[in-house]
């Protein structure tokens, strides 16, 4: 989990893919603690030129109201394994977003 700079109380989660048959990332939470957006960043500038280019899908949680929630990121390949990533969202009363992983 990663803290962001310009909004200090938001969570972010970062996860890899590539062109091509990598994993596509699904958050799946039944609450409304959260807005979310989700980017897509490129390892290297010269990714359209490349075959199978890297990128890290990255998901941005910021605090609505205070609460707790359970959240699953699916990850879907049709190239390889089809994963449920399971976390706990916790928004404090400043709206502090925090994310833990499940075990």
């Amino acid at each position: 989990m990663i803290f962001g700079k310009k909004n200090p109380g938001a969570a972010t989660l970062v996860f890899h893919s590539f062109d091509g048959g990598g994993p596509a990332y699904t958050i799946v939470m039944d609450s409304d603690i959260v807005s979310r957006t989700s980017a897509h960043k490129y390892a290297k500038k010269n990714h359209a030129e490349l075959e199978g280019a890297g990128y890290d899908v990255i998901f941005t949680f910021t605090g609505l109201k205070p609460g707790k929630a359970d959240m699953t990121v699916e990850e879907r390949s049709p190239i390889g394994d089809n994963l449920d990533h399971r976390y706990t969202v916790t928004v404090d009363p400043d709206l502090n977003v925090s994310i833990e992983p499940v075990e």
